[in-house]
């Protein structure tokens, strides 16, 4: 079965809203980005136009359900978005809880990976985001903290604690990142079938990767300058007509390239120790082994 659009309305018709029933939660550098473009080749599925939402962190999300629910059309079966957000406690800690009082019977994806390599590449994408302007080993010299923002999301047992309270296993999905990449077709129909769709739906688009960690790049001094004044994505589009070779001497201009730091062995080893505990729980809970982790 190849990948198909859905029919758009009538025109005229006026369009029914509904709150989205499955949620992609995370893991932060784990794969969603893939998973949330595969969903959506799917004919019963519909994934957000934006992926990351986000509604359950805000301080002010009551105020915005009905906003919210304008991003997906109420005639498909599975309505769906990705916030890897929602799976940082402590520093959303009550997603859970705001997610069960609005959507309870939603299910819940959850990826993971080799949490030591999850965090690298949470690393780079902090510092393309100017979120982080430390060395890994600073931004790591506390990773035993709570307060640690790279180490926490990758205590994946730790984090699905918060969501087992509100949720029954049987609305909760684990996947490794691994399994999407290797065996890709099997992995999705799994997460198909888990879903309540139709598991043999195969498309092209299944053999595109998504948001992958290489060319990442940093905004240097003079693009933040241009961003700061709503210029750089001017620039950005009008070099869309020029050749490939002028746009990437224009795109050093403007950013520096971020490239994959390597762990000292000694930090790696504390990293793997400290979260070995929870990824054996996390090995325990799904049944699955994750050999190729360091942990």
């Amino acid at each position: 079965m190849s990948g198909v659009q859905q029919a758009p309305p009538p025109a005229g018709a006026r369009l029914q809203h509904a709150l989205p029933n499955l949620l992609v939660i995370g893991a932060a550098k784990a794969g969603t980005t893939s998973l949330h473009r595969y969903l959506g080749q799917h004919p019963e599925i519909f994934m957000s136009r934006i992926k990351e939402l986000k509604l359950f962190i805000r301080d002010d999300w009551r105020e915005r359900v009905d906003r919210y629910r304008k991003n997906f059309p109420a005639g498909m079966p599975v309505r769906g978005e990705s916030s890897p957000a929602y799976s940082m406690h402590p520093w959303w800690p009550e997603v859970p809880e705001r997610v069960s009082e609005v959507i309870p019977e939603a299910k819940l994806v959850y990826m993971v990976r080799d949490p030591v390599e999850r965090l690298v590449g949470q690393y780079v994408e902090m510092r393309v985001a100017h979120q982080e302007n430390r060395p890994i080993d600073r931004a790591l010299a506390d990773f035993d903290k709570p307060s640690n923002r790279l180490a926490m999301p990758s205590r994946y047992a730790y984090q699905l604690d918060r969501w087992r309270v509100r949720f029954p296993d049987s609305q909760i999905l684990v996947l490794d990142q691994r399994d999407l990449l290797e065996s890709r077709a099997e992995t999705l129909s799994r997460v198909f079938s888990f879903l309540g769709v139709d598991p043999s739906f195969e498309s092209q688009e299944f053999e595109r990767l998504h948001n992958e960690r290489q060319g990442k790049m940093r905004a240097n001094r003079l693009g933040v300058w241009l961003y700061e004044r709503g210029w750089l994505s001017r620039a950005q589009d009008a070099s869309r007509a020029l050749p490939d070779a002028v746009r990437e001497r224009l795109k050093l201009a403007v950013a520096d390239p971020v490239p994959t730091p390597s762990l000292d062995p000694g930090l790696r080893a504390e990293l793997e120790a400290y979260l070995h505990e929870d990824a054996d729980r996390l090995r325990k809970y799904t049944g699955l082994r994750f050999e190729h982790w360091c942990v």
